[in-house]
């Protein structure tokens, strides 16, 4: 049960998008370029919507669904966009590129099929680009690229609040009742998504504001 709620966590730290919500604005997620499904996902709104929301984003042209036979071009559309004071940085703390895990794959895919210096079927694809770490995320929507530095700390370009002053009280795990085997797990708390610089970051998705 706590593997779903993480993974439900992960999706709309992402895609989550207020407008979705069925009561509210009633927005079809398919008009902006997302799963009917992501609907759900409507209690805050994701990293993604506040990227898209952000002009000083730098956006690659010419955005796409991606395959193996152009991933390639548009982790390179990426890098072009990149500022040079961030080139340099690259490893730890540095720039990553951030893929779904069905990205990742056609990354792999792509590595496999070159015709001079690639790797065979029985190697792993290198989780790079250019030097720069190829991050795969759960929750992440497929057909976009984030080139940006995220890390758990104060230098990271995006950020995840919550409301967590009072962990005692907030989160609860007890019987239903004195005699039940039943348990129940109840958590309340605030959160919301945020981005710091958003010209130090470049987004290239299918994904519309």
């Amino acid at each position: 049960t706590l593997a779903r709620l993480v993974e439900f966590q992960e999706n709309e730290i992402w895609k989550g998008r207020k407008e979705f919500d069925p009561d509210g604005a009633a927005v079809d997620p398919v008009s902006k370029g997302q799963d009917a499904t992501d609907v759900q996902y409507c209690y805050m709104d994701g990293l993604i919507y506040k990227l898209l929301s952000d002009s000083t984003v730098n956006r690659p042209a010419g955005a796409t669904t991606l395959t193996e036979s152009n991933i390639y071009t548009r982790f390179n559309a990426c890098w072009d966009m990149i500022p040079k004071p961030m080139l340099s940085k690259r490893g730890n703390g540095g720039v990553r590129f951030h893929v779904s895990y069905k990205t990742a794959r056609l990354w792999t895919r792509a590595q496999q099929t070159q015709t001079f210096k690639g790797i065979d079927m029985t190697e792993n694809g290198f989780t790079r680009f250019s030097g720069y770490d190829v991050q795969p995320l759960g929750g992440f929507p497929d057909n976009t690229i984030l080139a940006a530095i995220t890390r758990p700390d104060y230098t990271s370009s995006t950020w995840l609040a919550l409301n967590s002053a009072e962990d005692s009280t907030t989160v609860k795990f007890a019987p239903l009742q004195a005699n039940s085997s039943l348990w129940f797990l109840r958590m309340l708390f605030k959160r919301g998504t945020q981005i710091a610089i958003g010209a130090q970051m470049v987004l290239d998705t299918t994904i519309t504001l």
